[in-house]
């Protein structure tokens, strides 16, 4: 039974340090756009070569 009663406070700590790391990344991503752009870029760029062969 003592394992039930910690689940609920365990699970409430697993979600605060998820939403912290997804904080941190979006954090990252608005801070600095460059890498995000290029990869966008590249993407397009894939997708329009595919197409265009």
């Amino acid at each position: 039974m003592s394992t039930e009663s910690k689940a609920p406070s365990n699970t409430k700590k697993v979600f605060k340090e998820t939403v912290a790391i997804y904080q941190n990344d979006l954090n990252g991503i608005l801070k600095n756009p460059v890498p995000l752009l290029i990869t966008l870029a590249g993407l397009m760029a894939f997708w329009l070569i595919v197409k265009w062969l």
